[in-house]
């Protein structure tokens, strides 16, 4: 029969978070007392914050004298670049069939000034398009990452 080890002497290799050290770990609480009104304060702020716990919110405004609160514009900015984002792409596909069409059209006669310049202009709406959704992808990372 096997020797069973105590269980101090077990190895714990179960996975999971690793224990911080005792100089990070809070393990203390502070506690205080406020007013019906300061508590509806302290609630609006948390809701209009970026934080998951009121914890967070406290240290923050505590120790860093900083607050974090969400843009609810930037939601609604984000859906509307998407649909806009959505919208010049689906234009710029149809141009571009009609332009491959007219191309194929006229390949054996010579081009009106008209055509190649209708050329020109989708070469550059799509130039821009291309910009525009750099843009776009950029101030969607900023506001994902504040």
């Amino acid at each position: 029969m096997e020797k069973e080890e105590p269980a101090s002497e077990r190895k714990k290799g179960r996975g999971g978070r690793k224990p911080k050290p005792d100089h990070e770990r809070a393990k203390n609480d502070i506690h205080f007392r406020v007013t019906d009104a300061e508590l509806k304060y302290f609630e609006e702020l948390f809701l209009k914050s970026s934080y998951n716990s009121k914890s967070d919110m406290f240290h923050d405004m505590a120790f860093n004298k900083t607050l974090r609160i969400k843009d609810s514009t930037g939601v609604i900015l984000a859906t509307e670049m998407q649909n806009l984002i959505r919208e010049i792409k689906d234009i710029g596909t149809n141009y571009n069939q009609v332009v491959k069409k007219v191309n194929s059209l006229t390949q054996a006669k010579p081009v009106p000034p008209e055509l190649t310049k209708l050329i020109w202009l989708t070469e550059k709406l799509e130039e821009k398009q291309n910009e525009f959704y750099k843009i776009i992808l950029q101030l969607r990372e900023k506001w994902l990452q504040g």
